[in-house]
């Protein structure tokens, strides 16, 4: 069975209510919270969450580098620890990052490491067309045997392009051997190496296709699919639009 997830960010306020609807409408059964560090967590707000289901994703870039952890990131880290803690969120979703070895990866992720953790498998270059450190199916192997996966649809697609691989192979094997449970979706073309976030439809790959791929791999289970699409028009309208497409593929 899949699960259907909005995504919207801690300042977001103007639209909670609007989420938490869409929610009590049954039109999606779980939120992500993107943690933004630059604007101060209002948890007078946040409130209207408490009793729905989230996954807090933790911030990256905005002061928050996993590449280097200092007092900064640490600080930053407390603060989505704490907006976890406040909406008693199973998940907190975590970038990889660029600038890594396996070695140092793992000595910047043990001063912040939480049982909660899902670490999330990235596009082949960020946007200044950096190679991003975990994203082959290699690279990918060493970060899972650390930590269970958040895996996005729309990197793997622009990975499987920047390394010549066929899409379909490259997602069937990562989720026959990673077996992640909570993935991500957005549109994005082969064209561009870089994470687009457009809408599912707009996508290169076969959406119907990875629609299919969920339901087989958890036919007698669940899964989670956060939706990390454009907001348009000042309110959810787009993002209820993707999901609905996405469901009645």
């Amino acid at each position: 069975m899949i699960k259907y997830g909005l995504k919207i960010w801690s300042n977001n306020t103007d639209w909670f209510n609007e989420a938490l609807e869409l929610y009590k409408n049954k039109d999606i059964d779980f939120i992500e919270v993107y943690h933004n560090p630059n604007i101060e967590l209002d948890f007078e707000s946040l409130k209207v969450f408490q009793n729905v289901p989230t996954t807090i994703h933790a911030c990256h870039d905005d002061g928050f580098h996993i590449f280097k952890i200092t007092e900064t990131e640490i600080n930053i880290w407390n603060e989505t620890l704490k907006l976890a803690d406040f909406l008693k969120s199973k998940y907190i979703i975590l970038h990889t990052g660029i600038g890594h070895t396996i070695e140092t990866f793992k000595q910047e992720l043990e001063k912040i490491d939480n049982d909660r953790i899902l670490l999330e498998n990235m596009s082949s270059l960020d946007l200044l067309h950096n190679e991003m450190s975990f994203h082959n199916l290699e690279s990918l192997r060493e970060i899972r045997a650390m930590k269970e996966m958040c895996f996005d649809f729309e990197k793997a697609f622009k990975s499987s392009v920047y390394e010549k691989k066929d899409y379909e192979q490259f997602i069937t094997e990562c989720l026959e051997e990673f077996k992640p449970f909570y993935f991500h979706i957005s549109g994005g073309k082969k064209s561009n190496p870089v994470n687009e976030h457009l809408d599912v439809w707009e996508a290169d790959f076969d959406v119907k296709w990875t629609k299919s791929k969920l339901e087989e791999t958890f036919k007698d289970g669940e899964c989670f699919i956060a939706f990390e699409v454009p907001k348009k028009d000042g309110n959810l309208e787009n993002d209820l639009k993707n999901i609905d497409y996405f469901k009645n593929l």
